[in-house]
């Protein structure tokens, strides 16, 4: 029994104690464990300081080296990212040289990606006001400013790095006579502290001096630069937030409109303003008025002072007139902004419009700014004081690009540093456009790369671009997935005498769509939405080629009308060559554009607008012989008889022997790109010359006439004369369908305008028809054609 107990104890002590051995050895594996994460988070969330390294006197000169290419390069690449807006690389942004209609504003040679802008969406028609600015560092790492995620102004830095100082190290040529030097790989790690911007290289070199079996390693180089460049990009947020907040860009903008403007077409379309009983109604050319509002006022916003800045200056008026005063002085402290209430005394900081970046500018539909009249209905009273009283109340639709620069004048030793980055002004119908409209931040706490291979669908993508014209594959068509926002996939290339892109696409549950684009072919977009899945999917894109087409423009007068309609069936002969060359005191001003068979088709021509005038006028002198010699050559031609010949030759020694000068047009040719597709035109002829409408005096009943008489007595109404120094005398409005054919085959198109009278009295005047009107029983001789 006792040996039976005794080996049952042990058996239970056996059975206890190797539990305990794997309690024991679970907690050691699990300490183990926990340790080892820690000190895997502590190494990727703690970046202690660096600092050079101390190496022998021997191969200082190769660390020396080295560190000078680290400190030329990383200089180089904090310009780089200064000039764009914290941005090296803008891989993924559309790029459109319309800064309204881009993701980056180019401003050679800058590309400054804006931080702030109205972005087409699918949340709004009128577009999503959008927040971008880089991140400062990538996930994972512990961070000067709270603002982490994928392609860090940090990450930037060190790729920027790692590519270029190979071209200074240049294999270490310098001391090859007298070191071998072995290099490991190079891996660069930037970080932006509080007062300056540190990079170690942490690239391992082996140097081995030759004659001889001495050898010393130096594991990294170290580097800083004196920028204060947390300092610089919280200011930048600040202005940035300021302006997303309280709309400082488009408020100013309307007060220097309202200064601005007036009834006056020398001046800028007044917001609001009737006039009534004056000598002639007021006129702007809408790209006229944009012309001003680039040239004239929006380089105002260079006067805004961020006050939080060492640079600010208070604005003061220089006014002698005191009832200007203090109108000044309101205007010039609207122009002082205080963005926060922090102080940045020891950076410099200025908004500007860049000089002639296009700004999206619209008043209205039509390219003449005109007034409203009032519905006179049937009154002949009200006609009259309608014909008197014009609405000058006009909605402006504004889009403009601004560049916010911020200074550090001490950084690099002096020489300076420079943060630039860009913004957009938005005002619709006279209001800025403000967090009414959908705001989206693509910036801030980490967020999930869309782009990135982890988040991409395993399905395959194929696809292939054709020519749709020659059905020839095309290569190097751009392809951009977007879903909500755009990214870019890559491009199509030439494998197998195909143009093709394989690639994964980011996950897009509903709303997705795959954009692509080609220099000389129209864009567009295809719905694709990309849920998880496996299944293969095949997509052929075939885009239209832009075909460059000279475009003229004739006018028919009422005379070539009357000439084609006289002719019957013989009209449609003289179609084609009864015109009118448009006259150098006449300017047409022509649009024209490409109704989109799909709201993401591309713009066609891309600008539409242009105005055509008479460019080319020469004189020829004929004399007596030039007409004798030309008589002689229609006979010997066999054109004319010798009775003719005879009769011409009498009737020309019956003149004066004076020689004739001949007005010689030859009209300007424009060209536009086209692709197949219907066109609406859309052309006025603006007359440039005196009109007069000479007084008259008109009689006509306050009361409604009872059995036809006036018993209230008639009224006396003088008009006066009316001088005018431009007028609409003509147009038209039509559209036009270009097939295959026409795009490709014909070279030129050609447009006709309808020419209407000019005004001599006031029933013609007042009669004036609108060029839809005037049109109406002519639209069959206006229609365009090619040729």
């Amino acid at each position: 029994m006792k040996y039976v107990t005794s080996k049952r104890g042990n058996k239970k002590f056996n059975n206890k104690g190797q539990i305990t051995v794997f309690i024991i050895l679970g907690i050691v594996i699990l300490f183990i464990v926990a340790l080892a994460v820690y000190l895997q988070q502590s190494n990727n969330q703690v970046r202690p300081p660096v600092q050079q390294l101390v190496v022998d006197e021997e191969v200082k000169p190769i660390q020396l080296y080295v560190t000078d290419c680290l400190t030329s390069t990383a200089k180089d690449a904090l310009i780089r990212l200064g000039q764009n807006g914290g941005y090296i690389d803008v891989t993924g942004m559309r790029i459109d040289p319309r800064p309204y209609n881009s993701d980056v504003l180019l401003f050679e040679p800058q590309q400054m990606p804006y931080w702030y802008y109205l972005k087409s969406c699918t949340q709004s028609k009128s577009g999503c006001l959008t927040i971008r600015n880089p991140p400062v560092c990538n996930n994972g790492v512990d961070c000067a400013l709270p603002y982490k995620g994928p392609g860090s102004m940090e990450e930037q830095l060190n790729k920027y790095i790692e590519t270029h100082i190979g071209t200074c190290i240049n294999n270490f040529a310098p001391f090859s006579e007298r070191f071998t030097v072995l290099p490991g790989e190079i891996k660069v790690d930037s970080r932006i502290a509080e007062t300056d911007v540190g990079f170690k290289l942490d690239y391992p070199l082996k140097v081995l001096v030759k004659g001889s079996d001495r050898q010393s390693n130096i594991p990294y180089f170290y580097t800083s630069h004196d920028i204060k460049l947390k300092k610089i990009y919280t200011f930048a947020q600040e202005i940035r937030d300021a302006e997303a907040n309280y709309t400082f860009l488009e408020r100013n903008t309307l007060n220097l409109i309202t200064i601005y403007s007036g009834i006056d077409s020398a001046k800028l379309p007044p917001v609001s303003g009737i006039e009534m009983f004056t000598s002639g109604k007021k006129y702007w050319i809408r790209t006229e008025v944009k012309q001003k509002l680039m040239n004239d006022i929006l380089p105002y916003t260079l006067l805004l002072q961020i006050m939080n800045a060492g640079n600010a200056k208070t604005l003061t008026s220089r006014s002698t007139d005191p009832k200007y005063i203090t109108f000044e002085d309101g205007l010039y402290k609207s122009m002082n902004l205080k963005v926060s209430n922090n102080t940045y005394f020891d950076l410099n900081a200025n908004i500007y419009y860049p000089p002639g970046s296009d700004i999206y500018f619209r008043i209205g539909n039509s390219e003449v700014i005109k007034p409203k009249n009032f519905d006179a209905g049937d009154s002949i009273i009200m006609k009259l004081v309608n014909f008197a009283m014009s609405d000058y109340s006009f909605k402006y639709d504004i889009t403009y690009p601004v560049i916010v620069k911020i200074s550090d004048p001490d950084a690099f030793k002096g020489e300076g540093f420079t943060f630039s980055y860009a913004m957009q002004a938005n005002i619709r119908q006279n209001v800025p456009v403000s967090t009414n409209i959908t705001v989206v931040s693509v910036v801030g706490s980490p967020s999930i790369d869309l782009e990135g291979t982890l988040q991409k669908t395993n399905r395959t993508i194929n696809i292939d671009t054709y020519d749709k014209y020659t059905k020839k594959p095309v290569d190097g068509v751009i392809i951009s997935y977007k879903c909500g926002e755009q990214y870019s996939i890559g491009q199509t290339v030439t494998k197998n005498n195909k143009a093709v892109l394989q690639d994964r696409f980011p996950f897009c549950e509903f709303g997705g769509e795959i954009v692509y684009e080609k220099a000389g072919y129209m864009s567009g977009a295809i719905d694709f939405d990309n849920p998880e899945g496996s299944d293969e999917k095949y997509f052929r894109i075939e885009l239209w080629p832009l075909q460059e087409k000279h475009v003229k423009v004739y006018k028919r007068t009422q005379t070539d009308i009357n000439k084609i309609r006289r002719s019957g069936v013989g009209g449609i002969v003289l179609y084609a060559t009864s015109y009118t060359n448009i006259t150098p005191s006449e300017n047409v001003f022509l649009n024209i554009a490409r109704i989109k068979e799909d709201s993401r088709d591309g713009d066609v021509p891309l600008v539409g607008f242009m105005v055509y005038k008479h460019n080319n006028v020469t004189i020829r002198t004929i004399t007596r012989q030039d007409q004798i010699d030309q008589i002689n050559k229609l006979f010997s031609e066999g054109l004319i008889e010798q009775a003719v010949k005879d009769s011409m030759l009498a009737d020309l020694n019956l003149l004066p022997n004076n020689p004739v000068q001949q007005i010689v047009q030859d009209n300007q040719e424009y060209i536009m790109d086209f692709v197949p597709g219907t066109y609406n035109i859309d052309a006025f002829t603006m007359y440039n010359g005196p009109v007069t409408v000479a007084a008259e005096t008109k009689t006509f009943c306050p009361v409604p006439k009872i059995l036809g008489i006036c018993v209230a007595g008639e009224k006396t109404l003088n008009l006066p004369q009316q001088n005018f120094s431009s007028w609409i005398n003509g147009g038209v409005k039509t559209s036009v369908v270009l097939t295959e054919n026409d795009v490709y085959s014909n070279n030129t198109l050609v447009i006709f305008v309808a020419e209407m009278p000019l005004p001599t009295n006031w029933d013609m005047l007042e009669k004036s028809p609108t060029i839809e009107d005037y049109q109406k029983d002519k639209l069959a001789l206006l229609r365009p054609t090619v040729e």
